[in-house]
């Protein structure tokens, strides 16, 4: 099933259907031909859905501010993908399912005003750190229904403007500590469906304006190493039902806010000192060792 469609995308999808007997705001120079260029809300459009594309088209407008490619086939987005065409004024991008599976670290630089991207439904596996690097003014990121396996250091570094980021529904089994740093407009992280098994509690700790958290249907596993995590969404009501537990199997479908935080245990183990390390209780020697909770590691 489709996602909901985004607000913005839905304004301007609205916005096309309204000014779809509006003239055409230039002549073919200014507008590929496989493409309809519409003045939608003052600004100039173009929608160039399902019009076979393999490449960002070269034929547009360099005053365009809004461009819609979904349903193309574009494999791989170079260095400099839109800079190099001159559409380096854009301010909302679709290239949802255009199956793309490759993204260069470069491909959106000089893309400095740009408010949306909509990446969802490619077939994406891997986002170099510095991807949106060049994306200052950027609000929402659209990534859902890729084959993302992991989120990487950097990836939404000083993203000052950055509101919404939606990964839901890909493969996703890591997010690295330092995935979110200095965005401190977030407010919604859509990370439903994938496959974690457990998230540092430094990863968004720092997001003092988040509001929104989906974590369900994942693989989380409800030990130790998850509790600082889960207490910490129930303290700030980010908790959404039905986010469960899938491993340990005696927690197997408990929600979080179902259990008690002593619940998310992980199983002791056996401590060996270095070879040799003896204690002496009344003048008799035992070798040394300890049980202890993984969590004291």
């Amino acid at each position: 099933m489709m996602p909901p469609i985004h607000l913005l995308t839905a304004v301007l999808m609205l916005s096309m259907a309204s000014f779809s007997n509006a003239d055409d705001w230039m002549t073919t120079a200014d507008c590929e031909r496989s493409c309809k260029c519409k003045w939608i809300q003052g600004k100039k459009g173009a929608d160039c859905k399902s019009a076979g594309f393999s490449t960002v088209p070269r034929g547009l407008s360099k005053e365009l501010l809004l461009l819609d490619m979904y349903d193309n086939r574009i494999p791989h987005l170079p260095s400099d993908a839109f800079k190099s065409t001159g559409l380096v004024n854009l301010q909302w991008l679709s290239l949802k399912e255009s199956n793309i599976s490759d993204i260069h670290e470069d491909a959106f630089r000089g893309l400095g005003i740009l408010i949306e991207l909509d990446l969802s439904w490619n077939k994406i596996q891997t986002l170099h750190p510095g991807t949106f690097r060049d994306l200052v003014k950027v609000r929402n990121i659209y990534l859902a229904h890729n084959s993302l396996m992991k989120l990487e250091s950097g990836l939404f570094t000083n993203l000052m403007y950055l509101q919404n980021v939606d990964v839901s529904d890909c493969q996703l089994s890591h997010i690295s500590e330092k995935t979110f740093v200095n965005t401190t407009t977030l407010s919604t992280l859509k990370l439903e469906r994938n496959r974690l098994t457990k998230i540092s509690l430094s990863t968004v700790q720092h997001l003092d304006k988040l509001r929104s958290l989906e974590l369900s249907s994942n693989a989380w596993r409800c030990d130790c190493d998850l509790r600082p995590l889960m207490e910490w969404t129930l303290q700030r009501s980010l908790y959404t039902k039905p986010t469960a537990c899938l491993d340990p199997p005696r927690l197997l479908n408990r929600h979080w806010d179902d259990l008690q935080p002593e619940e998310f245990a992980c199983s002791p183990v056996i401590v060996f000192p270095s070879p040799g390390t003896v204690i002496e209780v009344n003048s008799n020697l035992f070798p040394l060792f300890r049980y202890c909770d993984r969590s004291e590691l």
